[in-house]
C-alpha cells in the first residue's frame, strides 16, 4: 500500500521540453517555466524510454512523449533565435499566431519514430495532440500504434 495514486498516469510519460512562447491567457507555463523553449536531445529523450521498458510495472504504452507549448522543440522564430524574445506584450500564439512563427515537427516526430522502435514499446502518445489543454497544430498525429487501425500510424 502507500504511494501516490496518480502516479500512474504519469509513470510511463517523458518530458521533451520546458517552457511556453504561447503567452494563453488561460495558462501559467508561462510564468514558470519561461517563455524560451528548451529542450532535452533526443538521445536523451530516447534514453529514457528504453530504461522504462525494463521497470516491472511497464506494459508497452508511454503515454506522453512530449511538454507544453504544442510540443515545439525549438524557438518560435528566426527573429527569437537571433536577438530573444520579443518584448511589448508581444505573443507567438495569442491572440493571433505570429507570421513568423516556425512551425515544424519534424525532430519531434523523428523522436516519436525511435522511441515507438524499442524493444518492448507497443505505443507512445502525444498528450496535446489528444486531449491536453494545450493547443496542437494538426499536423501532430493523435497517437502511434502498430496495432490499432483506426489510429495513424508512423511508417
Amino acid at each position: 500500500m502507500g504511494g501516490v495514486p496518480a502516479i500512474r498516469e504519469v509513470q510511463f510519460s517523458i518530458i521533451q521540453n520546458r517552457g511556453c512562447f504561447g503567452g494563453c491567457n488561460f495558462c501559467a507555463i508561462q510564468l514558470h517555466q519561461g517563455r524560451r523553449v528548451t529542450s532535452r536531445s533526443a538521445d536523451s529523450i530516447v534514453a529514457e524510454a528504453e530504461r522504462m521498458t525494463h521497470e516491472p510495472d511497464f506494459k508497452g504504452y508511454i503515454h506522453d512523449v512530449g511538454g507544453p507549448t504544442a510540443n515545439f522543440r525549438f524557438p518560435s522564430c528566426r527573429e527569437q533565435m537571433l536577438r530573444g524574445m520579443c518584448s511589448g506584450g508581444k505573443h507567438c500564439l495569442a491572440p493571433t499566431t505570429c507570421s513568423h512563427m516556425i512551425v515544424d515537427h519534424s525532430d519531434y516526430l523523428k523522436i516519436l519514430r525511435r522511441v515507438r522502435e524499442l524493444p518492448g514499446v507497443k505505443k507512445c502518445s502525444s498528450a496535446a495532440a489528444s486531449g491536453s489543454t494545450t493547443p496542437a497544430p494538426a499536423t501532430v498525429p493523435v497517437s502511434w500504434t502498430e496495432t490499432a487501425p483506426s489510429s495513424p500510424s508512423i511508417p
